[in-house]
């Protein structure tokens, strides 16, 4: 069997990412040569979970971490939210109190 990767970026409603990942990760299972019970068990969870994620897409968090570890995946989720530019506290706090600033009202002449 031959599969190819998705490509998470085309997506855009969240129904259509959570059925690219679990996509992604029965490509993964099968790719391991695991079954639906081997990941389950591996995972310490039912096996009705695992096919609930790889059919529907449905799976909790933590699931769905236990399923990215035993899969060799967890790298992955360091992706989901990437540091932005470095900021203290203080900077932060002052560029919040910015933005809620009342507006000057203007003046009429």
């Amino acid at each position: 069997l031959k599969f190819a990767m998705v490509d998470l970026s085309r997506l855009r409603s969240p129904r259509e990412i959570q059925k690219s990942i679990a996509q992604a990760a029965k490509i993964r299972r099968v790719q391991a040569n695991l079954t639906q019970k081997d990941l389950a068990e591996r995972a310490g969870t039912s096996r009705s979970a695992v096919l609930r994620f790889e059919q529907e897409g449905e799976v909790s968090l933590a699931n769905l971490i236990a399923f990215a570890a035993v899969l060799g995946a967890t790298g992955e989720f360091a992706a989901l939210f990437p540091e932005r530019e470095q900021a203290t506290l203080d900077e932060l706090e002052a560029r919040r109190t910015r933005a809620k600033a009342p507006r000057a009202r203007r003046t009429r002449r």
